[in-house]
């Protein structure tokens, strides 16, 4: 599914399915929460419970689809906070962390402005993710081969998931429970 398709749904489609974009990586960001568990750094207290920020965003991101009445609370600000600074952290998990942290961002401004721009900042986030734990698994398995090539494959499977993800918003009335299920059918994992 290209960024322009997305582009062309309405807002509740579109909506929909950036929350399953957030749905599928957002625990990913407790990776580097347990690489930092030991640090006694100032800077590092701004990460605790950072998880359980991006989780309580995304139920809110839930109760938007699936409650009419639902009123969006998050300050969409307060994610940049949650993005680990290059100069701290140069690990490959914090550079997943930054890559959650700036889709929430992106995601809560979409739902404010519906600037359809910020669709394609969440899907090359998601692709940025795919590619860091790509190479991860590619360097710890030793493959050997161009690590572009190993990328590449997921990030095609990536882009044929997005059809069948948005394939099944738009075609289906999905109930909470299956867009749950859609979104654990599609998690990236680490």
């Amino acid at each position: 599914m290209s960024e322009l398709e997305i582009n062309h749904q309405q807002f509740d489609s579109q909506f929909a399915f950036l929350t399953t974009c957030l749905g599928r990586v957002k625990n990913l960001y407790a990776l580097f929460e347990e690489e930092i568990k030991g640090d006694k750094f100032d800077y590092t207290l701004k990460f605790e419970d950072a998880s359980g920020k991006i989780n309580t965003f995304y139920e809110e991101c839930l109760n938007s689809i699936f409650d009419s009445q639902y009123n969006f609370k998050s300050d969409v600000n307060s994610f940049y906070k949650l993005a680990p600074s290059y100069e701290e952290y140069t690990t490959f998990y914090a550079s997943v962390a930054t890559q959650i942290a700036l889709m929430c961002t992106s995601i809560g401004e979409f739902y404010q402005s519906r600037n359809v721009d910020l669709i394609g900042e969440v899907l090359m986030n998601v692709d940025e993710v795919i590619n860091i734990m790509k190479s991860i698994e590619y360097n710890r398995q030793n493959l050997g081969d161009d690590p572009w090539d190993y990328v590449s494959e997921f990030l095609e499977i990536e882009h044929a998931n997005r059809t069948d993800i948005l394939e099944e918003i738009v075609d289906h009335s999905l109930s909470k429970e299956q867009f749950l299920e859609l979104v654990s059918k599609y998690v990236i994992r680490g």
